[in-house]
């Protein structure tokens, strides 16, 4: 078992599954119509962007708290490399086909993704700002699952849409957060500051209850003018799976490629959403 969560972490497999996920639910939820284009464009999007941050930019860190994620792409270069040349053909193809406002988009947010992995001279990378990594992993998922397909499909950003945006990037900013516990030793010796390690483990996992708290108030405005109470409702439920799934209130007790794989199976919720919302 512990080969598996290995293999799910290193390979960053579960990346486009979570974006796609993140994807169809947030349609199920705003109304917007998806393509195959869009859906290419969002996974292997992911997928180039998390190999790039796993993979392709080493961090001083990454040697004590994930020394098996270089071992397995050293013995695994050749499907690495193969894996890579697909989802970027797969970005270029449907990059092709999509609209101007989707560039409006991209651009700025590649331009985020940029800042947040390398050091802006004189200051630093983003990633290194305790609140700003989560804050800003949440803002570019979200705008990934949300604003870009939405742009994508023709459909104006319209209040719903924004709401969509917001609601999402509640869950994915807990993410962020949670999946920095156990990497608060090699964090700290890379001279790395995170939330968990400014307020200990197990008052991180219980903070995770406010980002929750204001998805569902969000969610409860996002009745008045989108979909049926009972999508939302449904959707929802994605929110109490992921504190849950470390173990709230209490902190978790499990490697860090197990929590890690666990907290992103939460994030598989809105598939759920979007199959259920199929059925209505």
């Amino acid at each position: 078992m512990t080969r598996f969560w290995t293999h799910a972490g290193a390979s960053n497999a579960v990346v486009p599954l979570v974006a796609l996920a993140g994807t169809l639910g947030s349609s199920a939820l705003a109304g917007f119509t998806l393509t195959a284009s869009t859906l290419v464009l969002v996974a292997s999007g992911s997928f180039l962007v998390y190999c790039v941050e796993n993979h392709g930019v080493r961090a001083a860190s990454d040697a004590i708290n994930c020394p098996s994620r270089r071992l397995w792409a050293q013995s695994h270069r050749s499907l690495l490399a193969c894996a890579v040349v697909a989802g970027t053909a797969g970005l270029l193809v449907s990059l092709s086909v999509q609209r101007l406002a989707v560039w409006v988009i991209l651009v700025p947010l590649s331009l985020i993704t940029f800042a947040y992995q390398n050091p802006l001279h004189p200051g630093r990378a983003l990633k290194r700002h305790p609140l700003l990594k989560p804050l800003l992993v949440a803002t570019g998922w979200s705008a990934g699952v949300v604003l870009l397909p939405a742009a994508a499909s023709g459909a104006p950003l319209s209040g719903v849409v924004w709401a969509a945006f917001a609601y999402r990037a509640a869950p994915y900013f807990v993410n962020a957060v949670l999946c920095d516990i156990p990497d608060v030793p090699g964090d700290r010796a890379a001279g790395i500051r995170t939330l968990p390690m400014i307020l200990g483990d197990r008052r991180t996992v219980r903070w995770c209850a406010v980002p929750c708290l204001a998805a569902t108030l969000i969610l409860i405005a996002f009745s008045l003018s989108g979909p049926t109470k009972s999508i939302l409702a449904l959707d929802a439920v994605g929110l109490l799976l992921l504190p849950l799934a470390v173990g709230w209130p209490s902190s978790p007790a499990v490697s860090r490629d197990r929590l890690v794989l666990t907290v992103n199976a939460a994030m598989l919720w809105p598939f759920v959403t979007w199959m259920v919302g199929g059925l209505w």
